[in-house]
This record gives structure tokens, C-alpha cells and sequence, in this order.
């Protein structure tokens, strides 16, 4: 497919897609169904009974719909088994516990953590809510159970009493007590208010492994590793009943508290009579871990060893529903050379092409277990059942060698062929020869178990990894640098320069790192569970990696995506998934394509039309040549004023933009509307206006799923109040084109045709330049929340500013340049009559809130402006084009805030830089002065000083200006050698 003549036709259908999800506030979600990986640990009904929650030592939560056997949602997070589960009283929310030592409390319909809990020393093996939801209890190996308030995150109290790790924890039925079952071998009734043991129950030999309370709270079940099932009176403390069973490693209550189960490593689970004491039905399944009544008491779950749930009709005793994953786990991956096909091995080969991501070919073997291809992908090694390593030939399928004897976790081949690696159950590296066999050296420095190993690309080194990841030179035998995992490592791979490498780990994960330097460059998560296998693609671009949980997947290193995941299923067929949810599958593959919709789950029939794409898959997975860089939404200038501004009295707005994107196949939302682009990417979207706040929200996205976001806020306010301006103010307002911005942005909205005070008291920019203001109007004293105000080149005379400044005691900035403030001044000092009028500092101390003053160009001197250190917060002030000779009366030194000065085109003889500034000035303009002197006191931040056309300018010592990287000066300016030097020469 010609990728170029096909942008229009992609981005049509895109457009088609988005209209038929994007307008959804949740979008389906496409994903096969993937199985724990692990055995389940742990399960719960939600409280309608409609669904189902799992834990696995995977570490994922899985949730189930129970109607269909779908899998709704994974839940990934945590580092370790999960080992507890619970559902919420409102079946909203969950809890799971794991071996991570942590809690998390999840949102089940968006799949995220809500809150996680930290506090344990080690491994959470159980959880549980509170009746009213509101607070949680946690149990530990840590010996302790913990209680926590689930809004807060707060830890209320600890429990401290048993001996040894806390397996299991429950709630009475008024929420008021708890119990606790351990390894001491004892159960523990708790007041949860006290934090004291109401009494400690003693009878079992062996561990307690789970424990129940009954409907009314006043008995309880335990069961044992003692092999036998408990129950208790919870007042008397004594046993009502013992039954005899085999190690027992869950029981629970049926809800009329007359039967009970339980479930232990015999492979069964036993429906008891209580009262009798006798095995109702035993129902044979496997090995079980959990257990849970229905809340109507008709059916049950079990959780297995076997990796699956399974679903029980109590009463006929038949097996309704198992529920499970349907590919299987992934042992070793590779690329072809030249990296157009993918193999993968579980228990066969399966061959895919990565043009179009279509499964070529399955191979069935009786060498079932691949771990490791040659670098040519012409051969492989295997290991057998009988722990036999077989060298053999995949393309004719004939054996080359077979090393019997030799146990091994993992073997490399070397780049030519002709040597390997084989990492050794006695915690050794071995390098051989392959076609003599010989050993050449062994390498002893692990202290734990070696699971994966790989050849630098010139053979010259090789990485190994297990509870760390180590870089070894061959030659030597020695270290070169060691990587720290938190967990152990089973799959490595060195990137085609030799530069970087892979890891796989038991948390899930997939980890790339600059060797030379040992820096983490990303980490990859989407496996739900450990990866055991990992391949760079032969660009380097592409990293692939397989799975316990039966996936293959490939990654675009660059930007940490997921570009696709591959499956081969158990009964045949296969599919790829892309991350945008499109998908090509056989017709037995498309079987396990599961699609949820918040807590909905179907089949992918309904929604084949929009998710089938073998031409959208075929593209993205020819990332390698398509610029994949996120879409860029770009609004028309005068639209960048409208952040954060008001409209007045507007029922729409019409907003413009335009979406630029690589890929030219981008899409829009407006406020998750999908809106149209034409050719070039321009949209324009009419927005329809509620009173107050309009939020407006503009999201691109292209096939890969890169999206970016634009927001702006539009408020639409009520102005027609009683006492709005006057219609001769408006008059007058529209006649002088005055305008008006509701921000301190410079684009501004031309005055509208009524305002009142609720509209004028947000009005924070007035423009009101070149308008020949002799005098201020009346009206502008109603503006009382000014921060900026510009009346620069009018004719205003000092007197007239004074009565309306004094009322402006929130301005920020405040413009007057081009007024002739002290013409008048200067006029009469010409004939010989000065006068000296000035700014009083009363007015200076009303504005003192001001950030920017700018008295460019308004006839003054120093005793004109009078006393300035009352403007304690001003930061950049203009007296350029004035009549200075002198700065003593401004009191500069005092403006502590100050960054930037301009003082040029006036007649400043000398300057003693103590009377300008000793603070934070960054910024100093003293050109076109009469400057022949200048005395240095410090100015620390001082970056860059303007001395241009002044007379031959000298400099006193000593002075300091460690900071200046910049000066702009004469050639006649005496400058010393050294800030010479400092400053680089720089005229």
C-alpha cells in the first residue's frame, strides 16, 4: 500500500470512527482476553453477584463477567502477587493486597488507582471493607493486622498480637469487631475500637489459612494446614465442630450460615452440612486456593493453582463456566534478519509478518520448550523434559546435537554461531565451543540463580541476568558494570550498536538502559504478567517482547508506545492487536476479542466494523516509516486574548483553529464533539455559551494514539444591571474606540454596548492610547479593578492625573509615556521663572502595588517625580527622554524589587551606582547621557549595561559585577582589563 495516497481515505475513516465513539464520555475498549498467568490466590462476588474479582500471583487483578465468561478489565500496579481481593459494599470500588507490601484501592470502572496504601513492612496476604465502606482492614507478614480510613488514606490503628504472619482477616457483620487467622496457629477476635483481643482461639496444629465469620457474627470458621476445617463458637471460645479434611487453604460461609466450604491442595472443594458434620458435594476441579458463596447462596467460585476460577452449580454440582485465558505462555522471541518477521515459541513456533501483521506459519514440535534462536534465526536450542539441551535446525527440523545432562536455566548463542553461553543451576556462566563441546570458561561471580543471558553484538562481552543485571567481558572473565533490577530478571537483549539493552523482569515490566553510563533510559508496562523473553528489531527502533501471559508484543522504544500485541491461541487461530484497539484476526482468533464498555463486556461482533482495520494495523505497524510525531493544534491569533476572559452577554462563540499532523490523518474534538478538517487541517466549530464559566476543550489525535489538548475559558456574565453605565458613557466610550480586555492580554475586545458594575469590576486592561485626553472622563473612576492602564500619548498635564490615580490602588502597570506631564515646567524655567511641580509621595504610596511604570517622554527631572521608594513591588521603570540631571531625589537605592532601568536620552553627568540600585537590578540602559564618570557600588544580578553614546566614560575601583555577560559602550570608554575580560570584549 502507497502510504502517501492513502492519508485521505485513513483520515476519513479515522473521522468515521471517531463520530461513532468519540461523542462517548467512555470509549469501548478492545483487548483479547488474556487469563492469569499465575495461580489465583484470591476471588470475590461483587455484591449483585453479577461479577467477579480475581488475584493471581501474576500480579494483576482481573474482572470477570459471569453471564458470559468475559473478561471486563485487567488491573495492573502492583509489583508482586496479589494475594487479597474484596469488592465495596456499593460494587463501585475495590481492595487488593499484595506481596508488594502495599494496598490498593481501585475504581473499577476507569480501571485506576484511587488511593495506595503504604505501611506494612511485608507482604499484604489479605484485605477487607468495612460494612459501611468507609474503612479497611490489611493483613501481614509483618505479624500485624492495620486499619485504615479509605477517604483519607490515614492509618487508624495497628494491630499487634500474633506471633507470626497474619494469612487472613474478616469484619463482623456490625463492623465493630474483627478476626484474624496466622501462621501461630491461633485466630484472634479483635474490638476494633480498643485495639484489644477479645479472646485468642487455640486448637490447630499448623498454620490458620482461612477463616469466616458466620451470618450473625457469633460463630466463625478457620481452616488449617492441619488438615482440618474448624468451627467455632465465638462467645465460649470452644469449638463446635471439627472436620476432617486435607490441608485446608480457604472456607467460607454460605449466607443462611447452615453450610459452608472449603477448598484446599487435595484438588476438591467440599460443600459442608454444618450441623452434621458431613461432605454434601465434593466438586473435582483442582487444586483450590479461594473460595466465595454467590450472595444468593445457589452458586460458588473456586480459585486454583491451575491458573484459573471456576463457577459451581451447588445443587446439581456442575461445572458451569471456567474462566480463563486462551493463548499460552511465551518462552522465547525473535527477528528475522532482516526484520520483517517476528518468530515466537510457546509449546510450538509460530511465524508472523510484520507488514501486515498476519500469522505465516505455526510449526508443532516436539521440542517444546525454545529458549534461545541463533542470531540468524536458522537454528535453535530447546530444552527437553528430561532437562536435555537439543541443538537443532529449524528450517529442516533435524537435530544437530543434543547435550544430555546438562541442567541449565539458559543458553546465548555468540554472534558468528560458533560458541554459547549456557547459564547453569549451580549459579555459573559457562562459555563453550558448539561443535567440539569443549568448555572454554566458566564464569562463578553470581551468588543466586543466572535466568537469561546475551552476546554483545561483537562477542567481545555479554550480559547475564537474574537478581541483578550484570555486563561481563569474555575474554577476561571479568565485571564491566552491574545494573540494579528490585526484581529478578529472566530475558535480556543487547540493541543492534551494542549500546543499550533489554530486560525483562518479574514485575512485569520491560526496561531499556544506556550501558556505559547505567542510566534507566525507559521503562515499558503492558504485560500483566512476567516477561520472559525480549529482541531488538535489526533498526534498533523496535524492541519485542513475549510473556507468561501468552503475549507477544513490539515497542516503539522511542516514544514508549505499544505499536501491537501478537497472539497464537491453544485451539488455533490467531490475532494482532494494535494499541488504537484495531485488529486483524483469523475467524477463530476474532472468538477471544473481548470489548468492555465501563463495566459492560461482549463479544467484538458489534463492533467489527469500526475495530476491523487490516489496512489502519497494516500502517501503524509500518512505523519504521511514518513520522509519528503528535498531532499540534494551533488557534487563531486573536483567540489566544480569550484565555481566562469574558464574554458579554454571547449565547455561541465561534472558535477557529487548525490541526497539523505527520501523518495528515488526524482528527478533532470540541468538547468531545467530532468536528471536520478540511484538506489543510482547519476546523471552525460554533460553541454554544452557558452563564459563568465555558470551559472549551480541543483534542487531536492520530492513529497512534498520540493526542494533544488546548484549553481556553470563556465567561459569559449578565451586565444589564440597574446601575450600568450611562448611554452617554457608552456614547462616548465608542466614539474615543476605547478598548477593553478582561485580561492582561494585549489583544482587546472593542467595549461592548452596555456594562455594568459586575462586568466592570473584571475589566483588568483599558487601552485608551492616541486618543488627544486633555483630561480624564468621569466614568473611568468606575473601573475598580484596574491592573493595567495605558493612556501613553495624550496631553495630559501631572494635574490631571492625580484625583483619578489616587483612586487606583490595584493597578500593576501603568503607561504614561508621551504626555506632557511638565512641559509647562520646562517652558517657565526657559524665561527665567522656575517652578518645581512634582508628584507627591502620597500618591506614589497609593500606587504602591505597581509591577511596571513607565514616564517615558514627559518633560520631567528628578524633583518632578519626586520620591519613588514608596513603590516597594516596581520591577521595570522608564524615565527615558526627560530632563534628568540628578537621581538623588528619586531614592532609587531604595527600590529593592527593581530588574530593569532605563535611564537613557537625558543629561546625566555622573553616575554613583549606589543611587540607583544595590538589590536585583538585571538590566541597566545609561546611553546618549553627558556621562563621563561612573562610581561602582554592588549590583550582584547585574547581566547587561548600555553605556552607548556617552563622552569618554571611566570607571571607579574597586567595583563588582560578577554577573555581567553583557555591555554595550564607545571606544572611548575606559573599561578595566578585567570586566574586559568578563564580558568577553563584547562592544
Amino acid at each position: 500500500m502507497d502510504v502517501g495516497s492513502s492519508k485521505i481515505n485513513l483520515g476519513l475513516l479515522l473521522y468515521l470512527m471517531i463520530n461513532l465513539s468519540g461523542a462517548h464520555a467512555l470509549e469501548p475498549k478492545v483487548f483479547v482476553q488474556l487469563g492469569h498467568a499465575n495461580w489465583v490466590n484470591a476471588i470475590a462476588f461483587a455484591p449483585d453477584s453479577k461479577t467477579a474479582l480475581s488475584g493471581s500471583a501474576d500480579n494483576t487483578l482481573k474482572w470477570w463477567d459471569l453471564d458470559t465468561g468475559r473478561l471486563i478489565r485487567t488491573f495492573q500496579g502492583h509489583a508482586h502477587s496479589v494475594n487479597g481481593v474484596a469488592f465495596a459494599p456499593d460494587g463501585k470500588t475495590a481492595l487488593s493486597g499484595s506481596s508488594d507490601n502495599l494496598l490498593k484501592w481501585w475504581d473499577l470502572e476507569t480501571g485506576r488507582v484511587i488511593k495506595t496504601f503504604q505501611g506494612h513492612a511485608y507482604s499484604v496476604n489479605a484485605v477487607a471493607f468495612a460494612p459501611d465502606g468507609k474503612t479497611a482492614l490489611s493483613a501481614s507478614s509483618d505479624n500485624t493486622l492495620k486499619w485504615w480510613d479509605l477517604k483519607s488514606g490515614q492509618l487508624i490503628k495497628t494491630f499487634q498480637g500474633h506471633t507470626y504472619s497474619v494469612n487472613a482477616v474478616t469484619f463482623s457483620g456490625d463492623g465493630k469487631t474483627a478476626l484474624s487467622g496466622s501462621t501461630d496457629n491461633t485466630l484472634k477476635w479483635w474490638n476494633l475500637k480498643t485495639g484489644q483481643v477479645i479472646r485468642t482461639f487455640q486448637g490447630h496444629a499448623y498454620s490458620v489459612n482461612a477463616i469466616a465469620f458466620g451470618p450473625n457474627s457469633k460463630t466463625a470458621l478457620s481452616g488449617s494446614s492441619d488438615k482440618t476445617l474448624k468451627w467455632w463458637n465465638l462467645e465460649t471460645g470452644r469449638v463446635i465442630k471439627t472436620f476432617q479434611e486435607q490441608a485446608v487453604n480457604a472456607v467460607a460461609f454460605a449466607p443462611d450460615g447452615k453450610t459452608a466450604l472449603s477448598g484446599g491442595s487435595d484438588g476438591s472443594l467440599k460443600w459442608w452440612n454444618l450441623e452434621s458434620g458431613r461432605v454434601i458435594r465434593a466438586f473435582q476441579g483442582h487444586s483450590v486456593n479461594a473460595v466465595a458463596f454467590s450472595h444468593d447462596g445457589k452458586t460458588a467460585l473456586s480459585a486454583g493453582s491451575d491458573n484459573t476460577l471456576k463457577w459451581w452449580a451447588l445443587e446439581s454440582g456442575q461445572l458451569i463456566r471456567t474462566f480463563q485465558g486462551y493463548s499460552k505462555p511465551i518462552k522465547s522471541v525473535a527477528f528475522s534478519p532482516d526484520g520483517k518477521t517476528v518468530l515466537s515459541a510457546d509449546n510450538k513456533l509460530n511465524w508472523w509478518n510484520l507488514d501486515n501483521g498476519q500469522l505465516i506459519k505455526t510449526v508443532q514440535e516436539k521440542f517444546i520448550n525454545i529458549i534461545a534462536f541463533s542470531p540468524d534465526v536458522k537454528s535453535a536450542f530447546s530444552k527437553n523434559d528430561d532437562n536435555s539441551l537439543i541443538w537443532w535446525d529449524l528450517e529442516t527440523r533435524v537435530t544437530i546435537k543434543i547435550f544430555e545432562g546438562v541442567s541449565v536455566n539458559a543458553v546465548a548463542f555468540a554472534p558468528d554461531s560458533k560458541t554459547a553461553l549456557s547459564a547453569n543451576d549451580d549459579k555459573t556462566l559457562k562459555w563453550w565451543e558448539l561443535e567440539t563441546g569443549r568448555l572454554i570458561k566458566t564464569f562463578e561471580e553470581h551468588s543466586y540463580p543466572i535466568n537469561t543471558l546475551a552476546f554483545s553484538p561483537d562477542g567481545k562481552t555479554a550480559l547475564s541476568g537474574g537478581d541483578s543485571l550484570t555486563w561481563w567481558e569474555l575474554e577476561s572473565g571479568q565485571i564491566i558494570k552491574t545494573y540494579e533490577h528490585a526484581y529478578s530478571i529472566n530475558a535480556v537483549a543487547f540493541s543492534p550498536d551494542g549500546k543499550t539493552a533489554l530486560s525483562g523482569s518479574d514485575d512485569n515490566s520491560l526496561k531499556w538502559w544506556n550501558l556505559e553510563s547505567g542510566r534507566l533510559i525507559r521503562t515499558f508496562q503492558g504485560h500483566s504478567s512476567y516477561i520472559n523473553a525480549v529482541a531488538f528489531a535489526p533498526n534498533g527502533k523496535i524492541a519485542l517482547s513475549g510473556s507468561e501471559d501468552g503475549s507477544t508484543r513490539l515497542w516503539n522504544l522511542q516514544t514508549g508506545e505499544e505499536i501491537a500485541q501478537l497472539f497464537a491461541f491453544k485451539e488455533g487461530g490467531w490475532a494482532t492487536l494494535t494499541g488504537q484497539g484495531y485488529y486483524v484476526a483469523s475467524a477463530i482468533g476474532e472468538k477471544y476479542i473481548n470489548v468492555s464498555l465501563s463495566d459492560n463486556v461482549t463479544d467484538v461482533e458489534s463492533y467489527r466494523l469500526q475495530f476491523n482495520q487490516p489496512e489502519l494495523v497494516k500502517l501503524i505497524l509500518q512505523i519504521k516509516e511514518i513520522d509519528i510525531t503528535p498531532p499540534r493544534i494551533i488557534l487563531r491569533p486573536k483567540q489566544h486574548a480569550v484565555f481566562d476572559q469574558i464574554v458579554i452577554e454571547a449565547e455561541s462563540y465561534t472558535l477557529h483553529g487548525q490541526v497539523l499532523d505527520d501523518s495528515g490523518i488526524a482528527s478533532v474534538t470540541v468538547n468531545d464533539l467530532p468536528t471536520s478538517l478540511d484538506e489543510k487541517g482547519y476546523f471552525s466549530v460554533e460553541v454554544q455559551l452557558k452563564r459563568g464559566n465555558n470551559p472549551i476543550q480541543i483534542t487531536a489525535n492520530d492513529i497512534y494514539n498520540h493526542s494533544a489538548k488546548s484549553v481556553i475559558l470563556i465567561h459569559q456574565m449578565n451586565c444589564l444591571a440597574e446601575t450600568a453605565f450611562t448611554s452617554e458613557d457608552i456614547d462616548t466610550l465608542h466614539k474615543l474606540k476605547v478598548k477593553i480586555a478582561f485580561s492582561l492580554e494585549e489583544q482587546a475586545f472593542i467595549v461592548p454596548t452596555d456594562m455594568s458594575p459586575p462586568c466592570l469590576q473584571h475589566v483588568a486592561y483599558l487601552d485608551l492610547r492616541y486618543l488627544s485626553l486633555s483630561e480624564l472622563p468621569d466614568w473611568l473612576g468606575k473601573f475598580s479593578g484596574l491592573r493595567k492602564l495605558d493612556i501613553s500619548h495624550n496631553e495630559l498635564a501631572h494635574d490631571k492625573l492625580q484625583s483619578f490615580l489616587e483612586t487606583k490602588t490595584v493597578l500593576e502597570i501603568l503607561e504614561l509615556s508621551h504626555n506632557p506631564l511638565f512641559e509647562a515646567s520646562s517652558f517657565w524655567e526657559r524665561i527665567g521663572l522656575k517652578t518645581t511641580p512634582s508628584i507627591p509621595p502620597a500618591l506614589w504610596q497609593k500606587l504602591s502595588g505597581l509591577r511596571k511604570l513607565n514616564l517615558s517622554d514627559t518633560g520631567g527631572d528628578a524633583e518632578n517625580y519626586g520620591d519613588l521608594s514608596r513603590l516597594t513591588h516596581l520591577q521595570s521603570l522608564n524615565l527615558s527622554h526627560n530632563r534628568l540631571t540628578t537621581l538623588e531625589a528619586l531614592h532609587l537605592q531604595k527600590l529593592k524589587n527593581i530588574r530593569r532601568l532605563n535611564i537613557s536620552h537625558n543629561q546625566l553627568e555622573n553616575v554613583n551606582f549606589g543611587q540607583i540600585s544595590q538589590s536585583r537590578l538585571q538590566v541597566l540602559n545609561l546611553s546618549f547621557n553627558r556621562l563621563g564618570h561612573l562610581t561602582f557600588a554592588p549590583l550582584p544580578h547585574l547581566n547587561r549595561l548600555f553605556l552607548h553614546r556617552n563622552y569618554n566614560v571611566s570607571f571607579d575601583k574597586p567595583f563588582k559585577l560578577q554577573d555581567l555577560r553583557s555591555m554595550t559602550f564607545d571606544k572611548g570608554t575606559k573599561v578595566p582589563e578585567g570586566l574586559l575580560k568578563q564580558i568577553g570584549g563584547q562592544f
